[in-house]
């Protein structure tokens, strides 16, 4: 088995794994997520269930608030986690077999047999690898999608996102179990905090790109921009821009894209951003890929004798897709809620399709 890219979940007993990672040396950053409990289930389920509660913050309630504070909304969340990239990297650490890992391989290509069938993958370096399943990981922008699907029609989403972390144990403290976001109620305009374990916070500002652009990726004019936005808001997020590392910070243009029909074809797998990138309000997009590379491990188990991957990938599909289709609405719902707060029939609700 050949994977596109770093698939850490996916581990079948007594195959061969090989994961290719388009990055020139092992990825050890990045910044952090809600983990929501189909993600934290899927990891459980691979024993890290002890690594995730040292290394993550358990979170029970989400908040929404004013700029000025007041509480508009407060709700249960049951299962989930804050966490950042860098833990959830090191509770993986010990899965993969260290040579199985190969970095500084970015995908171009599949070679195909004449009935259709993926016969190899092609990488940037000239190298190729034979397989006889492949599994594309390759994020939103996924090559291995345009190959499959072509026609499919990417469409960037009028929310865009800053994200950052920042070492701060008293706020992190201070939040708790509980997910912050004050957010204005005229126009598309919040600003978060997600206590994410061992002293960190994960930070993020949500803004509606048509209405305020962002005027560069400099990180000056990142961190003029958060300042202007949301500078005057309520305690702690004054405390919190004065810590941040703003050469640090991460702009997200994240895309749209309607449910795909199926998440595979003959011996190729979609996981992950590489098969339905969501919009950021669903906070599902680690979770689900974790767990669809649980579930099409399962599928591949269980049709491993016959060696019918066809059928352990449409499996696979017919399992996802019904949630993947529920997401993606919802997503979009809430993203039409922050856009139009105060639109007809409009209530804050928590911005998590749990």
């Amino acid at each position: 088995m050949a994977a596109c890219a770093v698939a850490h979940a996916l581990a079948i007993d007594g195959w061969r794994v090989e994961l290719f990672e388009r990055a020139a040396n092992r990825p050890a950053e990045g910044h952090g997520f809600v983990l929501l409990d189909r993600g934290v289930r899927a990891l459980a389920q691979l024993g890290l269930g002890a690594a995730l509660r040292t290394r993550g913050q358990p979170l029970a309630r989400f908040e929404v608030r004013s700029p000025a504070g007041a509480l508009r909304l407060s709700a249960a969340v049951d299962g989930a986690m804050g966490l950042r990239r860098r833990e959830l990297l090191g509770a993986l650490e010990p899965l993969p077999d260290p040579g199985a890992l190969h970095v500084g391989r970015s995908f171009v290509e599949f070679e195909w047999h004449a009935d259709g069938i993926a016969r190899a993958a092609r990488f940037a370096d000239g190298s190729r690898v034979e397989a006889d399943v492949f599994v594309a990981a390759d994020g939103a922008g996924s090559v291995a999608r345009r190959a499959l699907f072509p026609w499919a029609a990417l469409a960037p989403a009028r929310v865009c996102e800053v994200v950052g972390q920042l070492e701060d144990p008293v706020l992190a403290a201070d939040l708790g179990d509980r997910v912050c976001k004050f957010q204005r109620d005229d126009v598309g305009l919040a600003f978060g905090l997600v206590p994410a374990g061992c002293g960190g916070v994960i930070w993020y500002l949500q803004f509606d790109a048509e209405r305020l652009p962002l005027p560069s990726r400099a990180p000056a004019a990142i961190a003029a921009f958060v300042h202007a936005c949301v500078g005057d808001w309520c305690d702690p997020i004054p405390r919190a821009l004065a810590r941040i590392d703003f050469g640090r910070a991460y702009l997200a243009s994240p895309i749209d894209l309607d449910p795909l029909p199926t998440l595979g074809r003959g011996n190729i797998a979609l996981v992950g951003d590489a098969a339905h990138p969501f919009l950021p309000f669903s906070s599902q997009g680690v979770s689900a890929a974790l767990d669809d590379a649980w579930t099409l491990a399962a599928c591949l188990r269980e049709h491993a004798t016959a060696r019918s991957w066809d059928a352990a990938i449409t499996a696979y599909s017919d399992c996802q897709r019904p949630e993947i289709a529920r997401i993606v609405a919802a997503g979009r719902d809430l993203q039409a809620r922050f856009l139009d707060p105060r639109g007809a029939g409009r209530e804050f609700v928590v911005p998590v399709c749990a």
